[in-house]
């Protein structure tokens, strides 16, 4: 038999064992930085699509990676790492890099929305340091692209109505059984990186992909990063994340795509 694991690549669960709601620790949200999106006229799409495909962000596998290295890693069948450069430079991405950016966006909405977004973290952050997470937010177009992405998302949903609903019943899932968070990841990813070492440890398959065991590495990889920053991790940390994720949002309806909440 394949045994496959698909690794959780983000901080942030929704389930929980306790319903007691902890203090939020407000004090380690985003350093203040300059936000160069929350000036200036609304960004072209193109400037949007770039900054979201060309600037680090992601943090998977222990490193800080860029939409396009992450689509060249899946698409080449999980190269290990370091990447090859000289292919990744000729690495060309698929489908178009605007199609999922709202189009319709009021004028100075951009401004308006990265201002009232600029300091919130929720989970696109998680494994930032702070001088990476100031790179990202001094790249233009980058914040305002989130954004647009979203409104794309909402539109799609085709009821803005349930979608918001659905993102606040989320939240109060999350209020709901925030104590005890940070310990129960733990305890489900170590779950999964023994499994993992275990698969790694055992005798090949005779039916097993080839891939397999490459993607294993690349799990146990990735699974040990996540233990690790939760270690310095906290209840009330992932609870603030929760509810920047439905402000930001808000914000994106509000100054982005008004016109889908009408």
């Amino acid at each position: 038999m394949i045994r496959r694991i698909t690794v959780v690549l983000v901080l942030v669960v929704v389930t929980g064992c306790s319903s007691a709601s902890p203090t939020v620790d407000t004090g380690t949200r985003s350093p203040t930085v300059p936000c160069i999106d929350s000036v200036g006229e609304n960004s072209p799409l193109t400037v949007m699509g770039d900054a979201l495909l060309l600037t680090p962000y992601l943090r998977v596998r222990g490193q800080v990676r860029t939409a396009l290295e992450e689509e060249f890693y899946w698409r080449n069948k999980q190269p290990d790492d370091p990447m090859d450069a000289r292919r990744l430079s000729a690495f060309v991405p698929g489908g178009n890099k605007t199609a999922l950016l709202y189009p319709d966006t009021p004028a100075g909405g951009d401004a308006e929305f990265a201002a009232a977004t600029c300091g919130l973290e929720f989970d696109w952050k998680a494994g930032l340091s702070s001088s990476e997470f100031e790179s990202v937010v001094s790249t233009p177009g980058f914040l305002r692209g989130l954004g647009r992405r979203l409104c794309t998302d909402v539109e799609m949903s085709g009821n803005t109505t349930d979608y918001l609903a659905r993102a606040d019943e989320k939240l109060a899932e999350f209020e709901d059984n925030a104590a005890g968070k940070v310990d129960f990841m733990r305890a489900m990813h170590q779950n999964s990186l023994k499994d993992r070492l275990d698969f790694l440890a055992s005798p090949e398959e005779p039916d097993e992909l080839p891939e397999n065991r490459r993607i294993a590495r690349h799990d146990v990889i990735e699974l040990r990063d996540i233990i690790a920053r939760l270690e310095s991790e906290t209840d009330g940390h992932l609870l603030q994340i929760e509810r920047d994720r439905v402000e930001f949002i808000r914000a994106a309806l509000t100054f982005q795509c008004p016109a889908l909440s009408d």
